[in-house]
């Protein structure tokens, strides 16, 4: 069984479009964050709701949570100017069932890799989607963040910091695909990777897709802060280390 992990695909429907056509997969693991800052929140939305028909496994992320609130009692104090304003245009873009199916996804899912173990599939951290889990941590912190999970699972997948990562804490397989929709690590192309249950295997990948075409749709739609956006997706870079992204 090959597992295609994905995360914060970030409403990026070209990437990944381009993402599920490269990798050669048997069950997708969609790790959280499927709308905000991209352009097509509903086409990515309809991807992911075909994955879990299939017995894909999917996770809530913290934007999918905002994306499923209430616009009226919703808090953007966590949340930074650009965040909160894409979320907006989610909001207009979402139909009420793309927001209950956004809201109705767990947490946290459990992915029965047969002799391989359990892998353990979040967003932030076991314990929250908001918390970052980064590559450099020392492996203390990673064992406080990651709590009972890393006594009662094989493997941890996570997504939320947009950098992809494998290391191993004591006996734990630690690993962040990193993002599909708006990586950060420098390098504009889709990130994502694939493990295979039958052999043990981990190949992460890069996936090139069509950015001048979601460039262009961040500005013909009129989403907020597009000429922004357009050069985080350019530069695979994007805002510094601070609460809810850029």
């Amino acid at each position: 069984m090959k597992y295609l992990l994905v995360s914060d695909t970030h409403a990026n429907l070209e990437a990944f479009q381009a993402v599920l056509a490269a990798a050669d997969h048997d069950r997708l693991v969609f790790l959280g964050d499927a709308v905000d800052y991209g352009p097509d929140p509903e086409a990515v939305v309809e991807l992911l709701r075909g994955a879990a028909k299939e017995g894909g496994v999917l996770v809530r992320g913290n934007h999918d949570e905002a994306a499923a609130a209430d616009p009226e009692s919703f808090d953007p104090s966590w949340w930074s100017e650009t965040a909160v304003a894409t979320l907006g245009y989610t909001w207009s873009r979402l139909g009420k069932s793309d927001r209950a199916f956004l809201g109705g996804l767990p947490l946290t899912a459990a992915v029965d890799l047969g002799a391989g173990g359990r892998a353990l599939a979040c967003h932030g951290s076991p314990a929250s989607n908001l918390e970052y889990v980064w590559p450099e941590s020392d492996d203390g912190k990673l064992r406080n963040q990651l709590g009972p999970a890393a006594k009662t699972h094989d493997a941890v997948w996570l997504g939320h910091t947009h950098l992809p990562f494998y290391r191993r804490v004591g006996a734990l397989n630690l690993l962040n695909p990193g993002s599909v929709g708006q990586p950060r690590d420098g390098d504009w192309r889709a990130s994502c990777a694939v493990y295979d249950a039958d052999d043990a295997s981990l190949r992460f990948m890069r996936v090139e897709y069509d950015l001048d075409r979601t460039s262009r749709k961040l500005r013909e739609r009129g989403v907020p802060h597009a000429d922004r956006l357009a050069a985080v997706l350019r530069s695979g870079g994007g805002a510094p280390r601070a609460r809810g992204g850029p």
